[in-house]
């Protein structure tokens, strides 16, 4: 047995009471709480964003039922940054065909080259004019990190064959992805759909 003098702890009742700190912290955090109408994307899949994580938050529009003029309401999306200097992450909706050629570099896609005349130029060529208001317009150089594309929900009816799945305009998300997984993703959206959405980091120095 070993005695304790007066004033003094011992190291089992200090180890004691570290335990007992920590599983209340523990206790005390809880589950993260999920900020509300915000995703993160994973390829073709949403996921929950924990309140208070640091990246940008995207307002989307244009997606919802493919070629059908009935977009829903605009969709939030959470990017974390992943260049090494200071950038930006924003939305850009465009009319197709995009005239826009794309490469891959260092496991990352980028914006490789801009055809003059499409709906991709013009928008670059106003963005010229005003410097300082925020991106909407792709520039050789972006990362892409997101692209339209076209998914099929089934709905009750369709499940038994009553109706066709609801071809659906999504966003994809590219962050992991290979280049022939996004060309494919890309490919699956067609004229008909309606305007092309593309989410594109920018450095900003």
């Amino acid at each position: 047995m070993a005695w304790v003098s007066a004033g003094q702890k011992s190291k089992t009742a200090t180890t004691t009471t570290t335990m007992e700190e920590e599983m209340g912290e523990s206790m005390e955090s809880g589950p993260p709480d999920w900020e509300e109408g915000v995703y993160r994307l994973d390829g073709f899949t949403l996921m929950s964003v924990p309140e208070g994580s640091e990246g940008e938050r995207v307002r989307v529009e244009g997606l919802g039922l493919a070629g059908q003029g009935r977009a829903r309401a605009p969709q939030t999306f959470f990017f974390e940054r992943t260049s090494l200097r200071q950038s930006v992450v924003f939305a850009t909706v465009l009319e197709r065909p995009l005239g826009i050629s794309f490469e891959e570099r260092g496991k990352r896609l980028v914006v490789a080259d801009i055809a003059k005349g499409t709906d991709a130029w013009k928008k670059g060529q106003v963005g010229k004019l005003s410097p300082d208001r925020d991106p909407d317009a792709p520039m050789v150089g972006d990362v892409v990190r997101a692209v339209s594309s076209v998914n099929f929900f089934y709905g009750g009816q369709a499940l038994f064959g009553m109706k066709p799945p609801a071809r659906t305009s999504v966003l994809y998300g590219c962050d992991g992805k290979t280049f022939p997984e996004i060309c494919s993703a890309m490919d699956r959206s067609q004229v008909s759909d309606g305007d092309f959405v593309l989410v594109l980091e920018r450095d900003l120095y």
